[in-house]
């Protein structure tokens, strides 16, 4: 998220150059109140469709579900919390 809104607050910028402060001030204000009144618009159609979590959230953990099938702990230590996995290999893959 921080990345995106990074880049589109540079580029809002760079197409203020060379203008007056005011000018500056309100295409900025513009361009992030489109932006965040489109954000709130899709966030609306998630919370409307009964999505928990966003797109991003849901599939990293999607990801993280199918990673989890693939891993094995053999031993595990709780006194030094040393632990040795197995990584299953698919036929597939």
């Amino acid at each position: 998220m921080t990345t995106n809104l990074t880049k589109s607050i540079n580029s809002v910028l760079k197409k203020t150059r060379n203008m007056p402060i005011c000018s500056m001030v309100m295409v900025t204000y513009t361009y992030c109140n489109k932006f965040f009144v489109e954000r709130g618009k899709e966030v609306d159609v998630m919370i409307n469709a009964e999505h928990l979590y966003s797109k991003i959230a849901t599939k990293t953990t999607q990801d993280a579900w199918s990673k989890e099938n693939t891993h094995r702990v053999i031993t595990f230590d709780r006194s030094s919390t040393r632990f040795l996995v197995e990584e299953t290999q698919h036929p597939g893959e």
